[in-house]
C-alpha cells in the first residue's frame, strides 16, 4: 500500500473516530429512530443468551450486514457523505435508561465508511497514529489495550480499548476497525466506566454473531 493511500485511509478513520468518539452528544441529537428504514428490517428473535437477554435481528440490506441487539434497545439510523469521495452510514443501538436518574444511555455503534478508492482487506491500520490523535483530543485519555480480534463470519479487525472524561463523566470505550469490500467498518462501544463490563458482554456477543456479506 502506497503512502498516499495509507494517509487517505488514516484520514477516513480519524474522521470516523471523531464521530463515534463523541457519541454522548447523540443523546441530544434529533436522529430518526428506526421505523422501517429503506433497505433495512427488524425481526424478533428467539435467541437467549447472557443472563436471559432476548435479542432481535437487524438487517441492513444496503450495507450487506445482519446484527443482533437486545430487545428494548432503540435504533437510530443515519447516513453521512462529503465531497471527498467518501460516504457511508451510522447505526446506533442505544440502551434504555437504567433508572430515572440515568443521565447517559450507553451506545453500541456500527459506522461504515465507503470510498471510491481501493481499500485492501488486510486491516493494515496505523493504530499508533490513531491512538496519538485520540490522546490529543480527549481529556484524561488512558489507553488500556489494543489487539487483534475476530468478528462474526471469519472477519478480523483491530481493537482499541481506552478511557476518557467528558462533561464530568468517566467513559470507557472499545473501537474495532475492519476493512472489507472497499468499506471501513468501525464497531464502537461507549459506556460509563462503571458499566463497561456489563455492556462489554453484550458488545462481544453482538460482534460474535454479526454477519458481513460480500457485495
Amino acid at each position: 500500500m502506497g503512502m498516499k493511500k495509507t494517509t487517505h485511509i488514516i484520514f477516513i478513520l480519524l474522521f470516523s473516530i471523531l464521530i463515534s468518539y463523541n457519541l454522548f452528544v447523540i443523546q441530544f441529537f434529533n436522529g430518526n429512530s428506526y421505523s422501517q428504514f429503506p433497505n433495512s428490517e427488524i425481526e424478533q428473535s428467539r435467541m437467549n443468551n447472557i443472563e436471559g437477554i432476548k435479542w432481535s435481528y437487524y438487517t441492513d440490506k444496503k450495507e450487506n450486514l445482519t446484527a443482533i441487539y437486545p430487545n428494548g434497545w432503540k435504533i437510530i439510523k443515519g447516513e453521512n457523505s462529503d465531497n471527498n469521495n467518501q460516504n457511508g452510514s451510522i447505526t446506533i443501538f442505544r440502551s434504555p435508561k437504567e433508572n430515572s436518574n440515568d443521565t447517559f444511555q450507553d451506545n453500541i455503534v456500527i459506522s461504515i465508511i465507503k470510498s471510491n478508492n481501493n481499500i485492501s482487506n488486510n486491516n493494515n491500520f496505523e493504530i499508533q497514529t490513531i491512538i496519538k490523535k485520540l490522546e490529543m483530543r480527549n481529556e484524561d485519555f488512558k489507553l488500556e489495550n489494543f489487539s487483534d480480534i475476530n468478528i462474526g463470519n471469519k472477519q478480523t479487525g483491530k481493537s482499541i480499548e481506552y478511557g476518557f472524561n467528558s462533561t464530568g463523566i468517566n467513559f470507557k470505550t472499545e473501537q474495532i476497525f475492519s476493512s472489507i469490500n472497499n468499506k471501513i467498518h468501525i464497531f464502537s462501544l461507549l459506556a460509563e466506566q462503571k458499566a463497561f463490563e456489563k455492556y462489554s458482554q453484550i458488545f462481544n456477543y453482538m460482534l460474535k454473531n454479526i454477519i458481513l456479506k460480500n457485495n
